[in-house]
C-alpha cells in the first residue's frame, strides 16, 4: 500500500513540476514576444523621426502609405480565433514590415541619427508627435514589465490590436486612427509601473 501511495505521490509531484515548467516556459516566451515587440516599436519610432528629417519633403506623406499597410495587416483576420499572444506577434510582424518599407523610402535612416545635409524645413504634424510620444512612453517603461505582469501585458497589447481591428470608421489618417491604441498601451504600461 505504501509503495502504491508513494508512486502516486511521486507521479503527482512530477506532473506538478512539469506543469510549472510549462508555465515558466510560456512566461519566458511571452516575455521574449513583448521585448521583441517593444524593440520593433523603438525602431519604428526612430525611423519615423528620421524620415521627418529626410531630404525628401514628401517623406512624411509617403510614410502614410507605409503605415496604412500596417493597418491592413493588423486588420487581416486568419481562419482561426486569435489569441492576444498571436495578435501581439502579428502586430510585431506588421511593424517590422513597416520599418523595412520606411527604410526603402530613405535608406539613410538605417542610421537613426541621419539628418539631411541640405535641410528641408517640414513641420512635423502633431499627430506624428503624439504617436511617437506614446511609443516613447511604452519604450521607456519596458523595464516595468516583469514575469509577474507578462500575461497582463500580452492582454494589453492584444486589446490594442482588437481596437485597431474593430474601429476602422475613424476619420483622419492612419496615425490618427491607431493613436488611441498606442495611447491605451502607454497608459496601461504606466499603470503597471505604478503598481510595481
Amino acid at each position: 500500500m505504501f509503495k502504491h501511495n508513494a508512486t502516486l505521490l511521486l507521479s503527482a509531484l512530477l506532473l506538478a513540476f512539469a506543469a510549472n515548467l510549462t508555465l515558466a516556459n510560456d512566461d519566458n516566451h511571452y516575455l521574449a514576444v513583448v521585448n521583441d515587440f517593444i524593440d520593433a516599436l523603438d525602431t519604428q519610432r526612430r525611423v519615423m523621426l528620421c524620415l521627418a528629417k529626410s531630404c525628401d519633403n514628401l517623406a512624411l506623406h509617403k510614410l502614410f502609405k507605409v503605415e496604412e499597410g500596417i493597418e491592413v495587416d493588423v486588420r487581416d483576420k486568419p481562419d482561426f480565433a486569435e489569441t492576444h499572444e498571436f495578435e501581439t506577434e502579428k502586430l510585431d510582424t506588421a511593424i517590422k514590415t513597416s520599418v523595412r518599407n520606411m527604410l526603402a523610402l530613405e535608406p539613410s535612416c538605417m542610421d537613426a541619427a541621419y539628418v539631411c545635409p541640405t535641410p528641408v524645413v517640414v513641420e512635423v504634424p502633431k499627430y506624428i508627435t503624439d504617436y511617437t510620444k506614446a511609443l516613447d512612453t511604452i519604450i521607456s517603461l519596458r523595464n516595468c514589465v516583469t514575469m509577474n505582469d507578462i500575461e497582463k501585458v500580452i492582454d494589453i497589447i492584444g486589446n490594442s490590436v482588437d481596437y485597431v481591428e474593430k474601429y476602422d470608421s475613424h476619420v483622419g489618417n492612419v496615425l490618427q486612427r491607431i493613436y488611441p491604441a498606442a495611447a491605451y498601451v502607454a497608459k496601461e504600461f504606466k499603470n503597471i509601473c505604478a503598481e510595481a
